[in-house]
């Protein structure tokens, strides 16, 4: 008979937890705060209010409510979980994915110094700039470049410069910062799950973004559509790279580009992909993310899944700056086959901020068809929804 297992996860959302009700052998207790506490006490999980970001908090809670008896592991799938959840782990001895490649995707100082040493064909060149100087001296030299936080996340804080007038744009604070060579070409991003230091590639997602920075997300689509030397060119460059930051357990989800035959790491986070991706993939493939981690990693088996071949894609609406003004979704849309969810974020008189990150997009479309030709037109379908706008 196999024994209860006791897990700890930082964060999450509603239809992550659900996912645990079909493990009886498994218990599953939750820290978190706002939506994600909400979403886990509806999933009649066992919850305890917390910051994700605050590793003391989270260890007070589990010290005084006697959590760290009898526990198996702790994880996050969540951006500002996976440091906490990566120093419990170790702190506690108990099963988790390494403070390692948590921090070395979560700075990327430490993402370009590892494989700068490790690996140097799948990265960039870069910088850690002291001075406005140092920058204007990586700028001349590689035309374009990228300027982004060290520790960033969701497209914030993004800039490109191509002119040495727009480094007068830059705070003189340059102690997060990393210059980055900018890199032509298509962007992906690779859904990966880890288990025991093996790793499968699940799904590559053909993504598209604002034409400039800070390069917001418009959409996805999962499979990416590509020739098999460009899939294996990619599923070779982000083993390489999970070897190269040691990544153990659980999911990965890596942005990379393909720029003259050359495949380039740009960032990776130790989580599952945002913007709903995790689910685009199971539509797409079959393949549940969390399903998969419980039965690989925390029971050892072997995953089996009924593999599907369909597409998958997010389309998000970003209107015009504004207040919102009205909302048309033409009926029929509710009702089309392969219309998976619609959801708009805000409500009529919201004001529409300008588009600086993904925090700022108004909504999205979640949609599922056999080909790529029916899945175009779904999207296609989806710009018949108006999300007018007036200026303030």
């Amino acid at each position: 008979m196999q024994h209860q297992k006791h897990v700890i996860m930082i964060g999450g959302c509603l239809e992550q937890f659900e996912q645990y009700q079909y493990y009886p052998d498994l218990t599953v207790s939750v820290l978190a705060n706002g939506n994600d506490l909400k979403d886990a006490i509806k999933a009649g999980l066992n919850c305890y209010e917390a910051d994700p970001k605050n590793y003391r908090q989270c260890l007070d809670i589990i010290v005084t409510n006697q959590l760290s008896v009898n526990l198996y592991a702790i994880f996050s799938f969540i951006e500002y979980g996976l440091e906490t959840a990566a120093y419990l782990g170790e702190a506690l001895g108990v099963l988790c994915n390494p403070l390692k490649p948590v921090i070395h995707t979560r700075n990327k100082h430490l993402m370009r110094l590892t494989l700068s040493q490790t690996c140097p064909e799948i990265s960039i060149p870069y910088l850690i700039p002291s001075s406005k100087q140092q920058i204007q001296a990586f700028l001349e030299t590689h035309q374009k470049i990228i300027i982004k936080p060290i520790d960033g996340a969701g497209s914030m804080g993004v800039q490109a410069i191509t002119a040495l007038n727009e480094l007068a744009d830059i705070d003189d604070n340059l102690s997060n910062l990393v210059c980055e060579k900018y890199i032509g070409g298509k962007e992906y991003s690779v859904e990966s799950q880890s288990a025991q230091g093996l790793h499968q590639i699940v799904a590559i997602t053909e993504k598209y973004t604002t034409e400039h920075a800070p390069y917001v997300e418009l959409s996805h689509i999962v499979p990416a559509r590509l020739t098999p030397a460009e899939q294996s060119l990619i599923e070779q460059t982000v083993h390489t790279f999970l070897q190269a930051i040691g990544q153990v357990h659980g999911p990965a989800h890596t942005e990379i580009k393909l720029y003259n035959g050359q495949a380039y790491i740009i960032e990776s986070q130790t989580r599952l992909g945002g913007d709903r991706i995790w689910k685009l993939c199971e539509l797409a493939t079959g393949h549940n993310f969390i399903r998969s981690f419980v039965e690989q990693v925390l029971f050892k088996k072997i995953y089996n899944v009924d593999t599907q071949h369909k597409t998958a894609a997010i389309k998000f609406f970003a209107p015009q700056p504004g207040k919102l003004q009205k909302i048309s979704i033409p009926k029929e849309l509710e009702h089309t086959e392969g219309v998976v969810d619609i959801h708009i974020a805000r409500k009529v008189g919201d004001n529409i901020p300008p588009l600086a990150s993904s925090l700022d997009r108004t909504g999205f479309a979640i949609l599922s068809a056999k080909n790529y030709q029916a899945l175009d037109q779904l999207m296609q379908n989806m710009d018949t929804i108006h999300l007018e706008t007036s200026h303030n």
